[in-house]
């Protein structure tokens, strides 16, 4: 409901009684083009970190069970990552964003089946993003209740120096 779709298939279906429309895509690529996280004018490196980010994200949702409510691995709002489809590959004039997104994307593709991945251990890693941290992150504990030993307190001076970042600072 939240953007205009591109790539995948869609897939109809009933369930209880309701009308189910689910567009299919390639995790590694196809739903990565249309994640609209960050704005496509950052420098690629951060574009490259969000589609790290955001793949993890996607990954670790594949691994689980699909949702009884629409048959889904991710959804396309704030519930799972904010998914805008085409919307964010066709941004700017004559998609000058959009291709800069795009990009992004492909340069952490490593090959037909394989794409960067942030592993701790062997394993996905949550890698946890917002737009802010008024310049300092947070312990896991601080957040959520379990102690995760790769999610500790940082200064973010990023944070502070983003032009045109309403939220560096918060009292």
């Amino acid at each position: 409901t939240h953007g205009t779709y591109r790539h995948g298939r869609m897939t109809v279906r009933v369930i209880n009684g309701h009308l189910n429309i689910v567009n299919e895509l390639l995790l590694n690529t196809e739903y990565l083009y249309g994640l609209g996280e960050m704005p496509s004018s950052w420098a690629p490196a951060a574009l490259q970190a969000q589609v790290i980010a955001g793949r993890n994200y996607a990954s670790t949702a594949a691994a689980k069970k699909r949702s009884a409510t629409c048959d889904c691995l991710l959804y396309d709002d704030t519930r799972s990552q904010n998914f805008t489809g085409w919307k964010k590959e066709s941004e700017g004039t004559n998609a000058q964003w959009g291709k800069r997104w795009t990009a992004a994307v492909d340069a952490t593709v490593t090959s037909p089946t394989s794409a960067q991945v942030l592993l701790v251990d062997g394993t996905l890693a949550n890698a946890y993003y917002f737009s802010s941290s008024g310049g300092r992150t947070a312990n896991s504990e601080d957040v959520w209740s379990a102690t995760v030993a790769y999610l500790r307190s940082v200064p973010d001076t990023y944070s502070l120096d983003a032009t045109g970042n309403s939220m560096r600072t918060w009292t």
